[in-house]
């Protein structure tokens, strides 16, 4: 009777390994999977940090342009009012002249 016992005790103690052992692989496993979405994760977030700076960067020249597109038509507004204003001063003689 006491091999029985001995034996239970025997196999009891193996089930309990092998559980144990189980557990540590799926733990590992576990670990590991985690260790390489992390470092997904830091590669993505660099390559994001990357793009937001190439992003600031064309905001920033679009910004300008839009900013030297508006002084340049506000130029040509100024210059195109001047030449008008000349043009009616010099075609007013001309329309009295023809009154006359």
């Amino acid at each position: 009777m006491r091999s029985m016992s001995h034996r239970g005790a025997l196999y009891g103690a193996n089930t309990e390994v092998s559980r144990l052992e189980t557990e540590i692989r799926y733990v590992s496993e576990t670990r590991q999977r985690l260790e390489s979405q992390l470092s997904q994760l830091g590669a993505q977030r660099e390559a994001a940090a990357k793009q937001e700076g190439e992003l600031r960067n064309a905001a920033n020249m679009w910004q300008a342009r839009l900013l030297q597109a508006r002084e340049r038509a506000a130029g040509a507004r100024s210059v195109s009012a001047t030449r008008m204003h000349g043009a009616r001063k010099r075609s007013r003689p001309i329309a009295m002249r023809m009154r006359g």
